[in-house]
């Protein structure tokens, strides 16, 4: 009913007038741009795919405060990390549209005064990456001119549109830092590293820029990695990844023993690198000798010999591993572990005494394994706003064994409980009908109600194992760290 109300009063009020009576009701001007003097400079203190993103525009900036449109208020949470002191407007979709073609035409014509110095126009483009918390630009020959792209918090966004000749000075100044050949209808891959300004938001961080060009029937397409080097080496610790209990105290007399063979499996996104780079965190000191072969390094770890892959020159995984399994390392860390015959390498090399670890997608390749580390990431929930509730019975039966498409997966809620009364996350006496479990709510804080990511792992050693990833997803959605829905995500796989 409430939902049929909210229609019919949007229907008959229309989307600019509920606008002008939310913000009347919350006390803050309601602005209609095209009647206001839109500054160029205030303009682009908000990058301007944050600012199509989330439907928010800064056009007046005055004593250190800057004005900015917007049609949610919550929305100004997207843009707290860029340090703005603000003064919200609510406004409408065509002023948002009005500004951000104006944004557009500001950029190109930026670009194009550097048309001449492909190096200037590269460094500008880079700067305005970081600034707009990017992690990959893609710059791509399109039907009229170049075409840029930004990912953002996982989203491919589009950041603006260049004259083909900006572009191809800027590929080519970027293939000129890889070293890479300026002409190849090859794949070609490279890397180079940069110090951004401090004004693009990161504190003169390292950034290390990884390059890979694909060719392509309109010509060469770049892909950028930007890939903040103090993120892979401080801050996590297993913990922190989500391990907890039973399965951290296995998890650390296996790597106490430092023999044998780990493989941290899951799907592309769940986490496989970042857990691998934290035990070679623990494991990394200067009586071990440590070497990576990787696909792609994304981070440089002191006192480590980190291979690159190179197929192009016969440098696979498999060759790469056969040349440092000749030579004297005490632990191997191999990045894709993609096939059998990869995994009776490393096996071979861990009766050698060789600790070895790896990562990969195929859960079929794990069964060799002295340690299979099973991970997932669900949404974190956010912990100002979240809703409680208490579970309904159907609401478990996608969690039951045989519901899921594979048949022999599912929770066994008992184990469930065992675990939270033994970690003291429950009382004693509570029984599996009087958990409390949580939703999300939503809040000017979180984005619908979540904020961040949490790990779900299960730790599987010499064949035992406590809690499978569906039972972790259940046991940390009676935490209040993530909701039954973001684990029923899990169950589903």
């Amino acid at each position: 009913m409430e939902r049929e109300l909210d229609w019919l009063k949007g229907d008959m009020l229309g989307e600019d007038e509920m606008r002008r009576g939310a913000a009347r009701s919350l006390g803050v001007p309601f602005v209609i741009l095209s009647r206001e003097d839109i500054s160029p400079d205030a303009l682009t203190l908000i990058p301007e795919p944050l600012s199509r993103a989330h439907t928010i525009v800064a056009y007046r900036a005055e004593d250190g405060t800057v004005e900015v449109a917007l049609l949610d208020i919550a929305d100004l949470e997207k843009i707290d990390f860029l340090k703005l002191k603000t003064k919200p407007r609510l406004t409408n979709r065509e002023s948002v549209k009005l500004a951000l073609l104006q944004y557009q035409k500001i950029l190109k014509e930026k670009f194009a005064a550097l048309s001449q110095r492909g190096v200037e126009a590269a460094d500008s483009l880079l700067s305005h990456a970081l600034q707009s918390n990017a992690t990959h630009v893609h710059l791509e020959p399109a039907a009229a001119g170049m075409l840029v792209r930004y990912r953002i918090r996982g989203a491919l966004v589009e950041a603006m549109r260049l004259p083909q000749e900006v572009g191809e000075k800027i590929n080519a100044h970027f293939k000129s830092l890889a070293k890479l050949f300026p002409v190849s209808t090859a794949f070609q891959e490279g890397r180079f590293k940069v110090s951004p300004p401090a004004q693009a938001g990161h504190n003169d961080e390292p950034v290390s820029v990884q390059v890979r060009t694909v060719p392509g029937v309109r010509g060469e397409k770049l892909h950028l990695r930007l890939a903040r080097e103090k993120q892979g080496q401080t801050g996590y610790t297993l913990e922190s990844l989500g391990l907890h209990g039973g399965q951290l105290e296995r998890l650390h007399e296996f790597l106490d023993k430092r023999e044998g063979l780990l493989l941290a499996c899951g799907p592309r996104g769940s986490g496989k690198t970042t857990t691998l780079y934290t035990l070679l965190d623990l494991l990394n000191s200067p009586h071990l000798s440590i070497a990576t072969i990787e696909n792609s390094i994304e981070f440089h770890l002191p006192l480590a010999a980190q291979t690159r892959v190179r197929p192009e020159i016969g440098l696979t995984i498999d060759a790469g591993l056969r040349a440092l399994l000749r030579t004297d390392h005490d632990v191997v860390m191999v990045g894709d572990v993609n096939s059998r015959d990869t995994v009776a390498l490393m096996q071979a090399a861990a009766k050698r005494g060789v600790f070895m670890l790896g990562a990969t997608e195929d859960s079929s390749l794990v069964e060799g394994a002295d340690c299979v580390i099973n991970g997932r990431l669900v949404k974190k929930l956010c912990q100002h706003c979240k809703a409680a509730y208490t579970l309904l019975r159907d609401e478990l039966e996608m969690f039951e064994t045989g519901a899921g498409p594979d048949a022999s997966v599912g929770a066994n809620f008992g184990k469930v409980l065992a675990a939270l009364k033994e970690e003291d996350a429950v009382s004693q006496e509570k029984q599996w009908k009087d958990l409390q479990f949580y939703k999300p709510a939503g809040c000017e804080k979180c984005d619908n109600g979540y904020k961040g990511y949490v790990g779900l792992q299960e730790v599987i050693v010499a064949g035992e194992s406590g809690l499978n990833v569906i039972e972790e997803g259940l046991f940390k959605a009676a935490q209040g760290l993530t909701s039954v829905e973001e684990a029923a995500k899990v169950a589903q796989e």
